[in-house]
């Protein structure tokens, strides 16, 4: 009789926890940070930030506020991506929104609307209206002024 109060009081316990563990995976998540990917030696290459997210049970991450940072094996910047929102799915290694985005890498910014993005290649696609801005210098020293001119 002892052994199935204890038992029973297990059972009731263990559906005490997945009930909270349901109930919060339905909360939203303040200040997520997810590392999504490493380099062979350990350090970060890919990192999701995100100011608000839910983590639906099907894994994906639906965001708000979103930063994509992909680092250099030493740790610093490689690139960053903004985007106001995305949703996440980290099976399949890939991102969407419908929303303003921006990627930045160095002196270079491109920005638009909506994007998708796939981990695996590394591919970003910015769907509508996007702008290209970078630094007159790359201009020059590539001589692609001196070629337009001469066309």
């Amino acid at each position: 009789m002892m052994w199935f109060r204890k038992t029973g009081l297990l059972l009731v316990a263990f559906a005490v926890v997945g009930l909270i563990a349901i109930c919060i995976a339905d909360q939203p998540i303040e200040n997520l940070r997810v590392n999504l990917e490493y380099y062979s030696t350990g350090e970060i290459k890919t990192e999701l930030f995100a100011k608000r997210a839910n983590v639906p049970p099907n894994g994906s991450i639906v965001a708000s506020d979103l930063v994509l940072t992909g680092f250099k094996i030493d740790g610093n910047v490689e690139l960053e991506i903004l985007a106001a929102d995305c949703v996440f799915d980290q099976d399949k290694g890939v991102a969407s929104s419908t929303n303003a985005v921006s990627l930045t890498q160095g002196d270079i910014k491109v920005s638009g609307k909506g994007f998708s993005w796939k981990n695996a290649d590394k591919k970003l696609e910015i769907l509508k209206n996007a702008k290209v801005v970078f630094p007159t210098a790359i201009i020059k020293d590539k001589g692609v002024l001196k070629s337009a001119k001469k066309k």
